[in-house]
């Protein structure tokens, strides 16, 4: 089922653009057991962002306070490797002792009473730059450096 990864509205399979925003949506597979849920008693899980090797990225609400956040996950089934674990870990502690503009803030590192292991961040609202790029082609030079730069300085 189509998710919008800024305002959380699904929508049916034949939706490609969410009509509140204008975001194009992403796939929120309804078997996925974060959905829907409170994670560790403070982040209700609302959309999935997006998914690589290690885990799951998504849009929550810290539900006390009431504030949009980006919570990654762990897969599970990475949890009973003491290297993964640590590994994220340290990614959690490094990110979390950065500030700079261009780096998203780590507000929390923590594990559920499963073994769910996630790190909730800054949420930022936008395309990502896989996005751009899929949308409008190939960056004009001077777009791409400007892009650099701000990674550079972070």
């Amino acid at each position: 089922m189509p998710v919008c990864s800024t305002c959380g509205t699904h929508y049916g399979s034949t939706v490609r653009i969410c009509v509140r925003d204008g975001t194009p949506l992403v796939a929120g597979r309804a078997d996925d057991p974060h959905l829907g849920k409170l994670l560790d008693g403070k982040y209700r899980i609302d959309s999935f962002i997006s998914g690589g090797g290690m885990g799951a990225v998504y849009r929550a609400q810290h539900v006390m306070l009431g504030k949009t956040v980006a919570v990654k996950v762990i897969k599970n089934e990475l949890v009973t490797s003491d290297e993964i674990v640590s590994r994220f870990q340290r990614e959690a502690r490094a990110a979390s002792n950065l500030h700079h503009q261009n780096i998203v803030s780590v507000y929390d590192l923590g594990q559920t009473p499963d073994g769910t292991l996630y790190i909730a961040m800054e949420f930022i609202d936008g395309p990502s730059l896989r996005e751009t790029i899929k949308r409008e082609g190939p960056l004009p030079a001077p777009k791409a450096i400007n892009i650099l730069l701000q990674v550079a300085s972070a």
